[in-house]
């Protein structure tokens, strides 16, 4: 399993972006976690809080999903990091089951 991570600045685009990519067949699922985040942004410091959304797919959606979540974005420069994820064969099943881009087989 593939899991991409991100941050968003409120509740509101997190429920957007995640809706639309689990929608759209390019993730099976998306957790949202409320956090606070100290950063470094153009010489200053900012401490805000945002939304971490963690997004689960296949290694077949991951590129397009990425490119979905970088399209979507609010940010000027988002960070995607990814994890590979290692879980039993149910779930691996429900994730091919859950990823196909609507429309195309």
């Amino acid at each position: 399993m593939i899991v991409l991570r991100t941050t968003v600045p409120d509740s509101g685009t997190a429920d957007r972006m995640s809706g639309a990519l689990v929608g759209s067949g390019l993730c099976a699922s998306c957790s949202s976690y409320p956090i606070r985040s100290v950063y470094r942004w153009k010489g200053e410091i900012h401490d805000e809080a945002e939304v971490m959304l963690e997004f689960r797919t296949t290694p077949a959606m991951e590129d397009r999903l990425r490119g979905e979540i970088s399209n979507m974005h609010p940010y000027e420069l988002p960070v995607i990091d990814r994890s590979v994820v290692e879980t039993d064969d149910e779930v691996e099943n429900w994730l091919c089951e859950s990823t196909s881009v609507r429309g195309q087989s």
